[in-house]
């Protein structure tokens, strides 16, 4: 969980940053520029939501599991009462 944490808080740095570099870059910037640039957003945006769900999953409880089917019947010794 703590990992999770400390990957999604730099993930989080990271799209801090790139906003920026869009906004700075502006409507008029080179069009290779911007869609790399928006791909990495893109890209970072989908891994920090991979992580919060990650994240959430570790929180929860574990869920309950089914009991196990029962077996074969025991094999017969041959005798009967």
């Amino acid at each position: 969980m703590q990992l999770v944490a400390v990957r999604l808080a730099a993930v989080n740095q990271r799209v801090m940053e790139i906003r920026g570099t869009l906004q700075r870059l502006g409507p008029r910037a080179d069009p290779e520029q911007l869609t790399a640039v928006q791909n990495e957003l893109w890209v970072l945006q989908q891994y920090g939501q991979s992580l919060r769900e990650r994240g959430a999953a570790s929180s929860e409880p574990p869920r309950p599991t089914a009991p196990p089917a029962p077996g074969p019947p025991p094999p017969s010794t041959g005798t009967s009462r």
